[in-house]
């Protein structure tokens, strides 16, 4: 028998610091408990106390064993999942402590609501932001059902990332039938409204393409699939209409931005994402790109992409195999041959495109999406080469080094860097990733300014971490 006590499930009135939660499981079966979790004062017992301001994971991790929203909590019980397999409903093999608690189990998940009916938006962040969250999310349902053919009809979580005031961040985990959103209350004010919409759009996505998931901790291609497919996917929905012209920029930022991952480092550009998922976002959406071209080459981009999207996801339905393993992933051709390559993916990529007919121009001022993707590949780069190789940023606006970033020699954490020896961030992006390069080349420092005027820093390139100045514009 399992049985969980939950205590203490709150979200304070606006400006509280803390938000605890107490998760107590005690089973007769022995398990491997993730991170979090302590032995409780007797056999079996164990026990998972949450401060959630402090405990908020960083971007990219797993989800901590408890996540906790304004009136509801979900409780990852996969440890536990042998002695739940017995039961057609978890939640009829789970005993509860309070009686005004309401259960439902999604994906590994108990989803446990104070409420009659299951939570799906939060209040957290008032109502009016409450239901334009909700609204957007019923768009994005409706907008992938209609054009992928299948309706989902997920529990959705959101809950308060306590993120520094004035920066917008998000943290999103999707499994079946199940949404976990991290939202910082910046990114609801009108002029992060954009950043917030494509990441629900993002996210909502994983409904339909989550069927790629068992596979892309250790196949490039799937986790191109699942994230990339997930950024085109949101990229098509909030451009605003059937036209491809508000997509080419947002393609060649990527191509840009996956060049800019990618510099440096001698590998294919598939070895790479396989060592470092992070780059499949935007490498993915390249990918996806031009695997729909091969596929479904007569129509739209938007057209092309959801063709090629029903097809793989029937395919991975309908397959045998565990891994429920899509075609397109399974098929190496063509695509795959630019990303397999050991040459420079940027120029590969751009004369692959040219044969297929989109054309791709190289150099060239950069845009201004394409200037703040620059900033923040210089400042994160900066800091791996300064913070024992880890970097925290807030990357609305100038890039901001998180405070509580560790390690860092001469960086000064918290800091909004604004220029790189003399050359502005903002004003010349080209010249301070130009006065980088040349010290990466060198193996020299850079002096760093901040806005606030606090004392320089002097991070030295030890690394080799090259950020390419080169710059992408694309017509479709």
């Amino acid at each position: 028998m399992i049985a969980v006590g939950l205590c203490a499930v709150a979200s304070a009135a606006s400006g509280a610091e803390t938000t605890w939660a107490t998760v107590t499981i005690s089973s007769s079966r022995d398990f491997s408990p993730s991170p979090g979790w302590e032995k409780g004062g007797r056999p079996g017992h164990w026990v998972y106390t949450r401060d959630v301001v402090k405990t908020v994971p960083a971007e990219g991790r797993e989800y901590p064993p408890v996540v906790v929203t304004q009136g509801a909590a979900a409780v990852d019980v996969r440890p536990f999942s042998d002695a739940l397999t017995s039961h057609s409903s978890p939640c009829e093999a789970v005993q509860i402590d309070r009686r005004d608690v309401t259960c439902a189990y999604r994906s590994g998940y108990l989803v446990l609501t104070k409420s009659t009916e299951l939570l799906h938006i939060d209040t957290v962040f008032g109502r009016r932001e409450s239901d334009w969250i909700a609204r957007q999310l019923r768009r994005d349902r409706a907008e992938f059902s209609r054009e992928l053919g299948e309706k989902a009809d997920p529990v959705v979580l959101v809950y308060l990332l306590p993120w520094a005031e004035g920066a917008c961040g998000t943290l999103g985990g999707v499994r079946e039938g199940l949404m976990l959103l991290g939202i910082s209350r910046a990114c609801v004010d009108k002029e992060h409204r954009p950043e917030l919409s494509h990441f629900l759009a993002h996210e909502t996505f994983h409904l339909w393409n989550y069927i790629v998931a068992p596979r892309a901790g250790t196949d490039p291609w799937a986790m191109m699939v699942l994230e990339g497919g997930a950024e085109w996917a949101a990229d098509l929905v909030t451009s605003g209409g059937q036209s491809d012209q508000p997509l080419a920029t947002s393609l060649a930022d990527r191509i840009f931005s996956c060049a800019s991952s990618l510099a440096g480092d001698t590998r294919s550009a598939y070895a790479i994402v396989k060592a470092q998922p992070s780059i499949a976002y935007n490498c993915g959406a390249v990918y996806v790109f031009e695997k729909s071209i091969v596929t479904f080459g007569e129509s739209n981009a938007r057209s092309r992409f959801f063709s090629w999207t029903r097809a793989e996801v029937t395919s991975a339905a309908a397959s045998s195999k565990p891994a429920r393993e899509p075609t397109g992933v399974a098929s190496e051709g063509a695509v795959e041959a630019t990303y397999r390559g050991t040459g420079n993916w940027l120029d590969a990529t751009a004369a692959w495109m040219s044969a297929h007919g989109v054309r791709v121009r190289l150099d060239g001022p950069p845009t201004l999406s394409q200037a703040r993707r620059m900033n923040i590949d210089i400042v994160r780069d900066v800091l791996k080469n300064d913070c024992a190789g880890r970097y925290g940023l807030y990357t609305d606006g100038i890039p901001r080094i998180d405070p509580v970033l560790k390690g860092c020699r001469t960086m000064s954490v918290g800091g909004q860097p604004v220029s790189l020896n003399g050359e502005s961030l903002q004003a010349n992006p080209v010249g301070a990733a130009e006065a980088w390069a040349s010290a990466c080349k060198k193996g020299e420092a850079v002096t760093v300014r901040y806005l606030d005027g606090r004392q320089e820093s002097k991070p030295r390139c030890s690394k080799n971490g090259l950020v390419p100045i080169r710059t992408v514009g694309i017509v479709l």
